[in-house]
């Protein structure tokens, strides 16, 4: 967020992520030996341009085929794993709706 006179403003620029996240010992507890792997699972958007207001946006991975689906209010949609990726490259940008990757959920493989 950027404060412009007296506003908050949302800041626009890709979130890129990956399907599978590793998160390296060096930034766990001494005990843990092995890094922990994590499989996406979810991602809200945010879209607009400000934080005051906007509309969002969820990809959801649906177990157990691991189908990616989209869930706009009412509209729901399969979506690629393709997909799913290119909205962190191209999110964020005002040509893209300003869509931003908000949350991503990750669990535990």
């Amino acid at each position: 967020m950027r404060i412009l006179e007296g506003r908050v403003e949302k800041i626009h620029k890709p979130i890129k992520y990956e399907h599978k996240l590793t998160l390296p010992v060096s930034c766990l507890s001494n005990s843990i030996r092995q890094a922990p792997t994590y499989k996406l699972a979810g991602i809200v958007y945010h879209h607009g341009r400000s934080t005051g207001g906007g509309h969002y946006t969820a990809d959801v991975c649906s177990p157990p085929d691991n189908e990616w689906i989209r869930i706009d209010d009412t509209q729901i949609s399969k979506i690629s794993n393709q997909e799913v990726l290119e909205n962190g490259v191209n999110g964020g940008n005002l040509l893209n709706n300003n869509k931003s990757a908000y949350i991503l959920m990750y669990e535990k493989v």
